[in-house]
């Protein structure tokens, strides 16, 4: 899933698609993709029967330290793409939401 998601954050995208325009649209795209990770790195680790505050730092940690990669990547080595203070913020809500997601439905 790591990988899945930084391919679709660092793609080329097309110049015009023709879909309707909704408002930081790409902020919701990148909250539900960092929910996904955060989700999925949480149940692992569960499953894997860790400590609770381990499988906190792993799906938050490693969610935080992906989704900051990625913009800096996009910023400084893609002349197509730019990084945002704003993206990685969408990013940490879609981890805690992901998070949250989990623990709910893990009860």
């Amino acid at each position: 899933m790591t990988a899945v998601i930084g391919v679709l954050l660092l793609i080329k995208m097309p110049h015009q698609v023709s879909m309707p325009h909704i408002a930081n649209s790409d902020k919701y795209i990148h909250a539900f993709l960092f929910l996904l990770l955060a989700w999925m790195l949480y149940i692992n680790a569960r499953k894997a029967q860790m400590q609770q505050w381990t499988v906190y730092l792993i799906a938050a940690l490693w969610s935080s330290i992906w989704g900051g990669a990625l913009e800096l990547i996009q910023h400084y080595c893609l002349s197509y793409r730019t990084g945002s203070w704003w993206d990685f913020v969408a990013d940490l809500i879609g981890i805690a939401m992901g998070i949250a997601l989990a623990r709910v439905w893990q009860k």
